[in-house]
């Protein structure tokens, strides 16, 4: 349970007229350079990395040393993509849609089951909007860091 009001972002500060007559908090824009597209990266994660690098930069929250987050960050994206093309694709033998279930038959008759890659998908997104709060990507993230306009974030589904 939270005490007391949530604290008001800066702009809000500063559009209100700042009443409290405290200092208010000035971010120093980050002047570090952004890091370099590592070369082993795939076509598609090369792609991720040009987005998410020119919108951290946009919002100010990206600094070099960010390099193997957001190496780590693109290669999951990239293989969420993977996974959520594989369950929209069509199953050769069955010529149906996979799906995020299958059908086994057991000693208790018909048995639905998730599949594993329906698993990895939501581990994936998991980790995708954990990374992506990390960086103040999300609404409520750039809030709590007082970054950015509010204006836009990455989608935190990676198909878009």
């Amino acid at each position: 349970m939270t005490k007391g009001r949530s604290p008001k972002s800066n702009v809000t500060k500063l559009r209100d007229g700042n009443p409290g007559r405290r200092p208010v908090e000035t971010r120093k824009k980050n002047d570090s350079e952004p890091p370099d597209c590592p070369k082993d990266m795939g076509a598609d994660e090369k792609i991720i990395w040009q987005e998410t690098v020119e919108e951290l930069e946009r919002i100010g929250t990206i600094a070099r040393v960010d390099k193997y987050q957001i190496e780590t960050y693109c290669a999951i994206v990239a293989r969420a993509r993977r996974l959520r093309k594989f369950l929209s694709s069509v199953d050769p033998l069955t010529e149906q849609v996979r799906g995020e279930t299958y059908q086994t038959m057991g000693k208790n008759g018909l048995m639905i089951r998730q599949r594993p890659e329906s698993a990895m998908l939501q581990r994936d997104e998991s980790a995708i909007r954990a990374w992506a709060s990390e960086w103040g990507m999300t609404g409520a993230s750039r809030n709590r860091m007082n970054v950015g306009d509010g204006q836009g974030e990455l989608p935190l589904d990676p198909t878009e």
